[in-house]
């Protein structure tokens, strides 16, 4: 099991297009994510989970992450939520 705290650095934050990106990445991986905020947890594979967490730019959130691929997942969500700009959907 990996455990990581990140400060959204997305310039409009989770909004629909930037969470439905970051679900689509996560669930390229063999593994559980869990994503949570102020004490609240969402499965980081569920677009309504991730759309209900409400992540604006420079808030923190905790990810964890457990099963085969547990570092990659971690390694990649970390890289997704603190560029300035998401990569283009075709780069997913």
């Amino acid at each position: 099991m990996k455990q990581h705290s990140v400060r959204i650095n997305l310039e409009e934050g989770l909004q629909a297009r930037n969470t439905t990106a970051l679900v689509r990445h996560a669930l390229g991986y063999d593994c559980d994510i869990m994503i949570g905020k102020e004490g609240r947890w969402v499965d980081g594979k569920s677009l309504m989970g991730m759309m209900h967490l409400h992540g604006r730019k420079h808030e923190w959130l905790t990810l964890v992450t457990n099963g085969k691929e547990e570092a990659a997942a971690i390694d990649a969500l970390i890289a997704f939520l603190t560029t300035a700009s998401p990569p283009p959907e075709d780069k997913l």
